[in-house]
């Protein structure tokens, strides 16, 4: 990917800028694993 053109680059800000914010924390997704694996066999 080399992103020639400035509105390549400023697509390519735009979908990382939106993923971060998507992100959980990692507090938040340590949270999200346990309770995904409560029930589970052990």
């Amino acid at each position: 990917m080399y992103l020639n053109k400035p509105e390549e680059a400023e697509a390519y800000e735009l979908v990382w800028r939106d993923l971060k914010k998507s992100a959980l924390s990692a507090t938040a997704s340590k949270e999200l694993i346990k309770s995904a694996m409560e029930g589970l066999p052990a």
